[in-house]
């Protein structure tokens, strides 16, 4: 390092890895929202459903995605504030993304979070337990004018300093 350069702190290197994640994986998203749709095999396909529990569609693309308070920057920033390394992961050096999905349903509250690319049980639960947590959306996706249930997908990255 050379004289007068300022030393980045880990946690900020951390968030920035966080933030790009996210942002590749949305642009990934909506480029394979685009390609199902351009898809041409008779017969068309159904509109783009997830699934469907309680008579409820969840949609995968919508016409808006639901916005956190303050935006994916400060989604970023609670999930960051919020995970606690686990011990036991910290001792055996465990590190990984645990890739999670969760559903924005109507009314902006999370539901339904699960993990699809798993790194270890430790790691994965406090995944789980953070967005569990997450507070509403301040809007909810919005389809063809109306507020609908939305199925949504960020990465969360553990990754240990280096000084255990």
């Amino acid at each position: 390092m050379k004289k007068g350069e300022k030393q980045e702190k880990p946690g900020s290197v951390k968030i920035i890895m966080t933030a790009i994640m996210v942002i590749v994986l949305s642009v990934i998203m909506a480029s394979c929202a685009n390609k199902s749709n351009k898809a041409s095999s008779p017969p068309p396909p159904p509109p783009p459903a997830a699934s469907s529990s309680m008579n409820e569609t969840v949609y995968d693309s919508v016409d808006v995605m639901p916005e956190y308070p303050g935006g994916k920057e400060a989604l970023i920033k609670y999930i960051s504030n919020k995970i606690k390394y686990p011990e036991e992961a910290k001792k055996n050096k465990i590190e990984g993304t645990v890739l999670v999905s969760f559903v924005v349903e109507k009314d902006g509250s999370v539901d339904k979070a699960k993990v699809l690319q798993g790194v270890d049980s430790l790691l994965d639960s406090e995944a789980l337990r953070v967005i569990n947590a997450l507070p509403k959306f301040e809007r909810a996706g919005i389809k063809d004018g109306e507020n609908v249930a939305v199925s949504y997908m960020l990465p969360i990255k553990f990754k240990l300093d280096g000084k255990e």
